[in-house]
């Protein structure tokens, strides 16, 4: 990381020291002095920036895996009200309104348990016991 330091500044330097001595300014040792300390701002400003940024990342990293966590419970609740809307259906225990409500309830809920069992399948996540 040194190396990438020392050759910004030795090429701040020199173009800094061009520009100056083309314009006709004298330039000494103070001047390279304080183009390396422009150079350390530089890079200690962006490795500010990046420390910020990896928090952010890390914060959002929780609140995906918190998201992939309430996919895979939602699934498995998705999955039992669709069986239990069979067993409900079998048993002929609901009227024909009740059924039809129901039917396109464990329709949705059907699709989207496989839309998740099929994003999981890819490697996404899992609603297996190594996947909770």
């Amino acid at each position: 990381m040194r190396d990438a330091h020392d050759r910004a500044v030795h090429l701040a330097q020199h173009y800094f020291r061009l520009i100056a001595t083309r314009a006709g300014v004298p330039w000494d040792g103070d001047n390279d002095t304080e183009i390396e300390v422009l150079v350390d701002s530089i890079a200690d400003t962006a490795r500010a920036e990046v420390r910020e940024l990896r928090a952010g990342l890390s914060a959002a990293c929780g609140h995906i895996t918190a998201l992939e966590d309430a996919g895979r419970r939602l699934t498995r609740a998705l999955r039992a009200a669709a069986a239990w809307h069979e067993e409900v259906r079998a048993a002929g225990m609901a009227s024909d309104c009740d059924l039809s409500a129901a039917e396109a309830l464990a329709e949705a809920f059907t699709a989207f348990a496989g839309a998740l069992g099929e994003d999981q399948a890819a490697g996404h996540g899992g609603d297996t016991e190594e996947g909770r």
